[in-house]
């Protein structure tokens, strides 16, 4: 399922500058705004949960992600919907260095609820491909969430290389091969 998620994120890096092409010159909506506080609170168990996601592949090596919150809606109850976009590659070690394996960055839907002085993933949810892509987004993000997918997808992440040295133990220059 992993190596059709490498799939699927070139497909959605496809459809998101298809999409973007198709703006017709009109001012893009703001960012909304993301409470810091809260994702502090929920990003923990955001994070685990899709790297959860990623280890149930049953592939070895480690996975290092990283996600970046679009917004937080509250629901009735105590209920937050997170809108974000992530960013996970597996590693595997190889002598003294690493070798990148499979990964994906896409748009992720999660629930979360308070649990006891904490927070519990209730669900997690991906855009499917080709049009359904588009038609998920439309009715899970907002139009500034989809308007910060489009801008940030691709660029300015931190570099999960460097991370998967890090938890590997290796030093800062370890070479990092291409599967």
């Amino acid at each position: 399922m992993i190596r059709g998620r490498t799939a699927m994120a070139g497909g959605l890096l496809a459809a998101l500058l298809a999409a973007s092409t198709g703006c017709g010159g009109s001012a893009e909506p703001a960012a909304p705004e993301v409470d810091a506080k809260q994702w502090a609170k929920v990003r923990p168990v955001v994070h685990e949960a899709l790297l959860a996601e990623a280890r149930e592949e049953g592939e070895e090596g480690r996975w290092i992600c990283e996600q970046r919150p679009l917004e937080i809606e509250k629901r009735d109850g105590g209920e937050l919907r997170v809108s974000l976009l992530s960013y996970c590659q597996q590693y595997l070690r190889k002598g003294d260095g690493l070798v990148e394996q499979t990964g994906w960055m896409a748009p992720a839907k999660v629930r979360v609820a308070a649990d006891g002085d904490g927070y519990r993933v209730r669900g997690v949810w991906h855009a499917g491909l080709g049009s359904d892509y588009t038609g998920w987004l439309d009715q899970e993000f907002s139009a500034g969430a989809r308007a910060e997918v489009h801008r940030r997808a691709g660029s300015g992440w931190p570099d999960l290389a460097g991370q998967a040295r890090k938890e590997f133990g290796l030093p800062a220059d370890a070479e990092v091969a291409e599967n």
